[in-house]
This record gives structure tokens, sequence and C-alpha cells, in this order.
């Protein structure tokens, strides 16, 4: 056997072993990230007037539950108001038409969500790609408005008395 031969087959089982070391390193990149290639997902659409934490790859939660999470964020071009979100959730998931999404934290220190409210009364399930009803959650300047508000009438009531 030549020397040249010899470089050769040493080249093409070192070539070998390295191809062979990086589809193992691959995998393991793979299951210790926990990607999921290749699932099959279900869209959905939901409009908010506040999203305040929330951006792609927020968590959806239905019952506190992962099901999927948001894929697009933009504001609708129609209002310019409203918040428009795609989010993605495993294929099958039931989502019925009397569903409700809104942001959501479970503390304050916690990563905002957004969650899926299912109700138990009878209803027909959305399609994909369907818009899921939501609810604007109130906020702090919100509720200092309508404090401001009540202390205003509070003050007519008294004055008239």
């Amino acid at each position: 056997m030549s020397r040249s031969s010899r470089y050769r087959n040493s080249e093409i089982k070192a070539g070998i072993w390295i191809l062979i070391s990086l589809g193992i390193f691959a995998a393991f990149i793979v299951a210790v990230s926990g990607a999921k290639f290749w699932k099959e997902l279900d869209f959905y659409h939901v409009q908010l007037d506040y999203v305040g934490g929330l951006e792609v790859g927020s968590p959806v939660r239905m019952g506190g539950m992962a099901v999927g999470k948001i894929s697009q964020i933009s504001i609708r071009q129609e209002d310019n108001a409203s918040i428009g979100l795609t989010i993605e959730v495993r294929k099958g998931l039931n989502i019925k038409s009397n569903t409700v999404a809104y942001l959501s934290f479970v503390s304050i220190t916690s990563e905002h969500h957004l969650e899926l409210d299912p109700s138990h009364k009878p209803a027909p399930l959305l399609k994909p790609g369907d818009l899921i009803n939501s609810k604007d959650l109130t906020t702090m300047d919100g509720m200092m408005d309508q404090m401001v508000n009540v202390g205003d009438t509070l003050k007519e009531i008294l004055h008239r008395v």
C-alpha cells in the first residue's frame, strides 16, 4: 500500500468520524433545547388594545397550561388603535367560539402571557385562522381615571347635599 493511499484512507476515516460527531452534537443540542421540528400547528388571530409585555415568542396558555406561543404582533392598519396578534397552538386544540383571550401574568414579577379562557358553555369550535374574542384588562392608568371620575361625582353629591 502506498503512502498516499494510506493518507487518503486516514483522511476518509477522519472525515467520517467528524461527520458522525457533528450529527451526535446536533442531536444533543436539539434534545437539550427542546426544539421540535415538523410539529403541526394551527394559527388563530387575536386583537387587543394593550399588549404590555407580550412579544413574539411569548407563551399562550389555556387554563394555565402552555398550548402555544405568539408568532406575530402588528399594529392594525385599519384603525391604528388595536394590535393584532397571530398565535400558533398545537394542532387539534379545541378552541370554542366563546373562548376569550386576554393579557395575563401570574404575579407582578412573572412573565406576561396570553391566556385563553374557555367557557364551559357549549359553543361551536373555531376554525384555524379565525379571530378569537378578546377582552382588555384595566390598566393602572384606567383605574386612576375612574377614581378621578368617582371623586368628582362624590364632590358634586356632597355639594348638593
